[in-house]
């Protein structure tokens, strides 16, 4: 079954007598929760293919007078399906009427591009590319940026193209417009195959790189290396399959040379490989050079030793000698970028180093600038979340957050320890480890994070850090009599995976939370949850829940 959205549903009801509105109305409730709403679902799985997303600013029909004197509410259900099957057909002809819409490229296709035959697209001319997809999308070319809402005409178009646009809007913001349905697990597959097909995505994506040193820190920090590596290929042409191995024999030296690394780099290896892939797009994607992974490392690595990031000689030696073990085989990708000592060659100035650093440390500063104006957007209202109810948990979090070192004082030690705390809050209320960074906006919220900063993939979570939070979850219980011998994954079910609704009101933040029968226990809670203040919040937050 395929995934479909719906915004907001309103059904409309004039009856003749008001004493029976009541009854009429929960009637009418029930009907659309338990058979309206897998009507539709069948519906739209008849009107739409699997690989094609359309997208309606409003559809509304009238089904006329209906006699309820029988109590055969089913009719009304039966109408609604009916008209709304007659004027979404009439929207789909009447787009493709309007809009040439091309079949898209087949699977077959698909595969033979990542497979390493590009020169059947990108020989294509990028005018005839860019009016097959970007016809009705929600790109908007003069402002280069991906429309938050739906557009007054309908929309058709592939569904990996309008998931490479989720996926922009997301690199930028950090959470996924309102009207998108959550992709699957693999939607970079889409994002891929859409820089490889569309000639205009590559465009669109470089200009979004530019403009946003957000977007491109959360490229870096929340894709696999796998993932990078398949974006460098598309825009150079090559294949750089021997990048990855480049990482992994840096990492290599880290591990095995650790007091020299401390001493001539005083960065971690992750650190490193950040600053690396930063380099690598700038060369790749801003640059547009289309080159191997050997000059491509080699121009990386004189860059970093321009920025004093790394000691090219340092590491040069370290290669030697690790030659010289007999370990070449560990090392045979850097053997290959130093064979010829002609790295450093173009920069034995220091005068010209010197300048270079000095214009580097300049635009690094912009960069710091630009970093802190973005920092300060505001989350765009209303947000929708599925783990609301991790609010509950509030009281208990100064002293969690304490106990694992994350917090100082009344606020949190630094942007790691942030991180970290987001990650848990998470955690806490899902049990999910490796979340989607777009599913965790409440808890960046509530760790005064801006949505728009992104968070490192690779951040874990700790044994220690699974008990500590599992004791956290038994204390909620415990002190919390009315749950009696609920497990901690039973709070989890039962409270903290909750649907909610935060909404920016005259009065500041308010989060609206799904109500149900279990909710009664709500009454015996022995602590506040209609106002959350933590240390490190600016705002208050109001919740409605019961």
């Amino acid at each position: 079954m395929q995934k479909h959205l719906i915004g907001k549903q309103i059904l409309e009801l004039e009856i003749n007598s008001s004493k029976d509105a009541y009854a009429i109305q929960q009637k009418m409730s029930q009907l659309v929760q338990k058979e309206l709403s897998p009507a539709l679902n069948k519906l739209f799985d008849t009107l739409v293919d699997k690989n094609t997303m359309i997208l309606l600013d409003s559809i509304e029909v009238d089904i006329g007078d209906i006699n309820l004197e029988n109590g055969d509410f089913n009719k009304i259900i039966d109408k609604i399906v009916l008209l709304l099957k007659e004027t979404i057909e009439d929207k789909l002809k009447n787009i493709d009427s309007k809009k040439n819409i091309k079949k898209p490229f087949n699977r077959k296709q698909i595969q033979k591009f990542l497979n390493g035959d590009r020169n059947e697209f990108l020989n294509k001319k990028t005018s005839e590319v860019e009016q097959k997809y970007t016809n009705g999308s929600l790109y908007d070319k003069e402002t280069n940026h991906i429309e938050r809402r739906l557009p007054k005409e309908a929309i058709n178009q592939p569904l990996r193209r309008y998931y490479f646009e989720a996926w922009l809007h997301w690199l930028g913001k950090g959470v996924l417009p309102s009207y998108v349905i959550p992709p699957e697990n693999d939607w970079i597959t889409s994002v891929l195959e859409t820089l490889g097909l569309d000639i205009d995505a590559v465009t669109i994506l470089e200009k979004k790189l530019k403009k946003s040193s957000v977007a491109s820190q959360r490229l870096i920090l929340q894709h696999s290396s796998q993932d990078l590596k398949s974006i460098v290929e598309l825009y150079t042409g090559f294949s750089q399959a021997s990048l990855l191995k480049v990482f992994d024999e840096i990492e290599q030296i880290f591990v095995r040379h650790k007091s020299i690394v401390q001493d001539s780099l005083l960065i971690s290896f992750r650190e490193l490989e950040i600053k690396i892939w930063k380099e690598i797009f700038e060369i790749v994607i801003f640059k547009r050079q289309k080159i191997n992974t050997i000059s491509i490392v080699k121009e990386t690595i004189n860059q970093l030793v321009l920025e004093n990031v790394i000691n090219g000689i340092q590491l040069q030696k370290i290669v030697k000698e690790e030659v010289q073990k007999k370990k070449s085989k560990d090392y045979a990708t850097l053997i290959e970028i130093f064979d010829k000592d002609t790295i450093y060659e173009e920069v034995e100035d220091g005068a010209a180093i010197k300048d270079e650093i000095e214009n580097r440390k300049d635009s690094l500063k912009e960069e710091t600038v630009e970093e802190d104006i973005i920092s300060n957007e505001e989350l765009v209202s209303p947000q929708y979340f599925k783990n609301a109810g991790m609010v509950l948990l509030h009281p208990f979090l100064s002293h969690f957050f304490k106990k694992l070192n994350l917090i100082e004082g009344k606020d949190f030690i630094n942007h790691v320890t942030r991180s970290k705390a987001v990650l848990l809050l998470h955690f806490l209320a899902t049990g999910e480890e490796q979340p989607k960074e777009y599913d965790m906006v409440l808890s960046k919220f509530l760790c005064e994070m801006p949505t728009n900063i992104p968070l490192d993939h690779t951040l874990i979570i700790t044994e220690k850090e699974k008990e500590e939070s599992d004791a956290l979850l038994q204390a909620v219980v415990e002190h919390w009599g009315a749950l009696g011998g609920t497990s901690p994954d039973g709070l989890r079910e039962g409270f903290l995976s909750r649907e909610g609704k935060l909404e920016r009101e005259q009065t500041g933040w308010k989060l609206y939370i799904e109500q149900k029968t279990l909710d009664i226990l709500l009454d015996k809670l022995p602590w506040n949850i209609s106002i959350i203040k933590l240390p490190w919040m600016k705002e208050m937050l109001k919740v409605e829940w019961r």
